[in-house]
């Protein structure tokens, strides 16, 4: 009793020290780490909240300016005359400009000027009759609109009352000239706005950032101080370092209107860096005084948990016996039990209790040719489990797989073994059963029938839904004719072809079935590597989309894979396959930067360029959540006009996530693409569906054109769907026009846009370019 007490504390001290070391080095490591990651992240977000104000000033800034520099224009529109003779009188001037300044509280001075500096006309008369040919806004005013640095006016300056701090007030002028309706230049009309305008503005966006400690200063074109906001010193006109170390800034210059003379001035906006950095330097001392007591609180906590472990660990080796369902053998040890629990977890599938792939592996593995001669794999496979379980839950799923489980069990012969080797799959090794390979397919074909009617009777009410279907794959061979991999794929592909086939039947192994499936594999392959070099053996095909006056707007792009052995493979034999392996995403996005390319090139060209070109979209690459940032990538990279692209969508897409859907519709109408809603009236589609789908064209499916002419009810759906357009504002297009009837009665129900082999068959680049040419030639678009 000593000796297990001893052992107990020597390790639970063990382990406290062990888990308080490790603790206080991934404590410290930890903090380093968000140390680091803050300081990246502390700075970038201060540049960016820089840049915000500033640029959120110099807008400000720009705004009051123009404004200014408008409202001097209305005025000057005002005084337009016929002649320099004409101007009118210094009296109607100084009333104008009088009523003008009365409305600008900002403005100091209003004056006229005729072209050799005298004053005419100011504002309360001041200095009218003063020469101000000197004047720099005298000058500059002749040629155009002029803005001026702040400077002191003494003339002006003298006639005006001191400011409050008794400097001598400063001024921005804004001049430009007067002219008459012949367009010579009669005269200079100035603006002087007192400084203290820019100034307060300045300090209102100061005081609007107050709770952020940064200084906001406006800069000249030289760099020095011009007004300071939100605690800084007061502009000295002194120079602005504005790499000055210690201090994170942003610059942003003002956007003065093209017709106003470029002054040059800045908005610098900055902060020091230590007060960025303030957060971090609090996080550091906060987590200093808080390391000492959270490191004996995590060893304290150690011990506790130690004991606790340390204790069930002593009785681990009984508990282990008891799990290894046998009794304990004469001299085995506490880890000899441990093993042998561990290997029957390890062979044992959790959920329904089988044996699992693994052990199912290992023991066709270690068959060999016996006297009992023939041997069976049968596989069950659930059809559509995945459905299942997102229908009906994951709980109620794994009661059926529990339920099939023991059902299998129940109705497989002793010496089977039973094992789950995929989510809602079974396999049954049958051994012993003969000489004679028929007989060895009729139990194993026996045993699949018995397992499939036993689960329409009793698997059903279990799930609480419809019968259950099960597609069965079945495999004859000899112990030894191939390694266990090879018969657990045949098995495999005989029930993949009966799910192929419609799922809920049976299948046995054949060699013309494995060679039909490895040539589909080979299929695959090829068509992946045809995918991944760039796309040499495809091609894309063209389909004229007509109008009504028969002018062509554009083309079905179709893919076509030439192949280098095989010749031209039909699009119905390799889309399935890629649809089937999720080749179609890579071969879908290859498509579309081809159309992309092709609309590029078209742009050069005056009689190709107005045509739209339609690419077909699978539910696979809608379903993916960043597929209009693909799209938009490819229009960026290849330069294509969006207003070129339309994406053609089946109405299976309706099946998924139609919030999600709808959302990366509007995500690519956002682009300028145009989406199409391709084989309607075939799918899922419901006015429900329509109304929330930001969608541009119906397009009538071929089914409904092809019955137009011979049934009714094939017009009434056609009239139905062109009506249903123009009701939500979209256009109507019908494919499968293959007869001149068909047209014309597409034409009298209101149909407008065609695409059928009447109009043309897909075709190449080069067939499709040649007739597009030559039909403009007759009847240009």
């Amino acid at each position: 009793m000593w000796s297990v007490l001893r052992r107990s504390i020597s390790l639970r001290v063990r382990i406290t020290l062990g888990m308080a070391g490790f603790g206080i080095a991934t404590g410290a490591f930890m903090s380093a780490v968000i140390d680091r990651q803050l300081e990246k992240e502390l700075e970038p977000a201060a540049r960016g909240r820089l840049q915000a104000i500033a640029g959120e000033v110099a807008a400000v800034l720009d705004q009051n300016l123009h404004r200014h520099a408008q409202e001097l224009a209305l005025l000057s529109t005002m005084m337009v005359s016929d002649s320099p003779s004409d101007l009118p009188s210094r009296a109607q001037l100084r009333k104008l400009v009088d009523l003008f300044r009365s409305h600008q509280p900002a403005c100091a001075w209003i004056g006229v000027a005729d072209p050799a500096g005298r004053v005419v006309a100011a504002s309360s008369g001041m200095l009218e009759g003063v020469d101000v040919s000197k004047r720099p806004w005298h000058a500059a005013g002749l040629r155009s609109t002029h803005v001026s640095d702040p400077h002191a006016a003494l003339l002006l300056a003298r006639l005006l009352p001191a400011a409050p701090d008794g400097d001598a007030p400063r001024f921005v002028d804004i001049a430009m000239p007067l002219r008459d309706s012949q367009g010579t230049t009669t005269g200079v009309l100035a603006m002087h706005l007192y400084w203290h305008w820019l100034d307060s503005l300045v300090t209102e966006a100061a005081d609007r950032h107050k709770s952020t400690p940064v200084e906001i200063r406006i800069l000249d074109r030289s760099g020095k101080d011009l007004a300071a906001g939100n605690g800084a010193p007061s502009p000295q006109r002194l120079a602005v370092d504005t790499e000055e170390p210690g201090w994170l800034s942003d610059r942003v210059v003002l956007g003065v209107s093209e017709e106003t003379t470029a002054l040059g001035w800045s908005v610098l906006v900055r902060q020091r860096r230590s007060d960025v950095l303030a957060p971090l330097d609090r996080q550091r001392h906060s987590m200093m005084l808080l390391a000492p007591v959270l490191s004996l609180l995590f060893a304290a906590g150690t011990w506790i948990i130690a004991g606790r472990l340390v204790r069930p660990v002593l009785r681990l080796a009984e508990r282990a016996r008891q799990h290894a369902g046998a009794p304990v053998a004469e001299g085995e040890s506490e880890t000899q039990l441990m093993d042998r629990a561990l290997l029957r977890l390890a062979q044992t599938d959790r959920l329904t209790g089988v044996a699992n792939n693994t052990h199912l592996s290992e023991q066709l593995a270690a068959l060999t040719p016996q006297p009992e001669g023939w041997a069976a794999l049968v596989l069950i496979n659930i059809d559509d489990f995945s459905i299942f379980n997102s229908s009906q839950g994951r709980a109620n799923g794994d009661r059926l797989l529990c339920a099939l489980a023991q059902q299998i069990s129940s109705l497989a012969r002793p010496g089977d073994l039973v094992a789950r080797t995929g989510g809602g799959e079974f396999t049954v090794l049958l051994r012993g059963l003969g000489h004679d390979a028929p007989a060895a397919i009729d139990v194993a074909l026996d045993l699949a029938l018995r397992i499939d009617s036993a689960s329409r009777t009793s698997l059903a009410p279990e799930a609480g839904s419809e019968p259950i279907g099960l597609s069965r794959g079945v495999l004859v061979f000899q112990p030894g004719s191939a390694t266990a991999d090879e018969m657990l794929k045949n098995v495999e592909i005989a029930a993949r072809e009966a799910k192929r086939q419609g799922g809920a039947r049976a299948v046995v192994f054949s060699a013309d079935l494995k060679a039909r499936f490895d040539s589909a594999i080979q299929l695959e392959r090829e068509l992946r590597l045809a995918i991944e070099h760039g796309g040499l053996s495809l091609v894309l095909h063209y389909q004229p989309q007509i109008d009504r006056d028969g002018h062509c707007l554009g083309a079905e792009t179709l893919v076509r894979w030439n192949h280098p052995e095989h010749g031209m493979i039909a699009p119905a034999r390799f889309i399935p396959l890629a649809e089937e392996t999720g080749l179609i995403v890579p071969l879908g996005s290859w498509v579309l930067e081809s159309a992309c390319r092709q609309l590029a090139s078209w742009a050069a060209q005056p009689e190709m360029r107005h045509l739209v070109l339609a690419v077909n979209v699978s539910a696979h690459e809608l379903a993916l959540p960043d597929y209009p940032d693909r799209v938009a990538n490819l229009i960026s990279r290849t330069g294509a006009d969006p207003r070129r692209l339309k994406l053609e969508l089946t109405e299976t897409v309706l099946a998924s996530d139609l919030d999600g859907l709808v959302q990366r519709m509007i995500r690519l109408r956002s682009l300028g693409v145009g989406l199409s809603m391709d084989d309607f009236g075939t799918g899922f589609s419901s006015l429900n569906y329509l109304s929330r789908l930001p969608i541009d064209q119906l397009k009538i499916d071929q089914s409904f054109t092809r019955e137009l002419v011979r049934a009714g009810h094939a017009a009434s759906i056609v009239r139905t769907i062109v009506a249903l357009g123009q009701g939500l504002g979209l256009s109507v297009i019908a494919e499968g026009v293959e007869t001149e009837s068909q047209r014309s009665a597409l034409i009298e129900l209101g149909c407008s846009l065609f695409q059928g082999y009447l109009l043309g068959r897909p075709m190449p680049l080069d067939a499709f370019e040649r007739q597009v040419r030559a039909h403009q030639a007759l009847t240009p678009p």
